[in-house]
């Protein structure tokens, strides 16, 4: 256990090092994981500032520490993000975490190994432009601004 926690520790900071390229900085871009071979939808490319958030869940025949690199790497090559948090976040150490953070927004990624020794991955995007928009929208319904 003690071990395996050290690993993640490692490919966090080495991920933290190597994710951000060089020449990356304030350049705008939306940086995503790719599709894979385990018919994973790749998250979808940036478009209009009204898109929502993005969000993709599937399951991966990869065990959870295999597909926890797979979405390391895959932000990595993409570029233009930073990872600011990863971990596994229960005792046991069936479920992984990570949030990358770029231009204007984040992603929250989950990975969970499953019973059939593969796991079950989750990616919620969260941006900056639709945050303003809730927060106006209950400001406005209020009348009143805190």
């Amino acid at each position: 256990m003690l071990v395996g926690m050290l690993v993640v520790v490692v490919l966090a900071l080495v991920a933290r090092v190597t994710l951000m390229r060089p020449g990356a900085e304030g350049e705008a871009g939306i940086a995503s994981p790719s599709s894979d071979s385990d018919g994973k939808p790749a998250t979808p490319a940036p478009g209009d500032v009204d898109d929502p958030q993005r969000t993709g869940s599937w399951k991966s025949e990869r065990t959870l520490g295999q597909q926890a690199q797979k979405l390391l790497a895959d932000y990595r090559d993409e570029g233009r993000c930073v990872l600011t948090q990863a971990g596994y976040i229960d005792l046991a150490g069936r479920v992984w975490s990570c949030v990358v953070t770029g231009d204007g927004w984040v992603d929250l990624c989950v990975v969970r190994a499953n019973e059939d020794g593969g796991s079950d991955v989750s990616v919620q995007r969260m941006e900056a432009s639709s945050w303003e928009e809730e927060v106006d929208a209950s400001n406005g319904a209020d009348g009143d601004v805190a």
